[in-house]
């Protein structure tokens, strides 16, 4: 999906970066540029888009949940977390999984 493993960013400073700005704390270590942001966005499309035309794993699931409550769009995680719960309701492990995510993003259980 994203080539060799030297081609890819570091995501844990790019999400820490984006983490410290919804907390309003400044992270002076790595500031993301206007480029990561696109790219950022362009893989939670392209995530989003394979879900919803092939399926995918719970983890798949929970990992675009979570990236649409990084970035602040609460409203297609909420959307996401509802498509989740259906498609994994006879699951436990799964909606244990979905729950945990829903608890950690501040999503509505109900």
């Amino acid at each position: 999906l994203l080539g060799k493993v030297s081609d890819r960013p570091n995501w844990t400073k790019i999400i820490q970066a984006k983490l410290a700005g919804l907390k309003g704390e400044p992270d002076k270590s790595s500031q993301p540029n206007p480029a990561d942001d696109e790219m950022i966005l362009g893989m939670v499309s392209r995530l989003a888009a394979r879900l919803e035309s092939e399926g995918g794993p719970v983890e798949d699931w929970v990992r675009l949940i979570r990236s649409y409550s990084v970035i602040g769009k609460k409203r297609e995680a909420e959307n996401t977390l509802a498509k989740a719960r259906a498609l994994f309701a006879g699951n436990a492990a799964s909606t244990s999984q979905l729950q945990t995510i829903a608890k950690d993003a501040g999503l509505d259980w109900r």
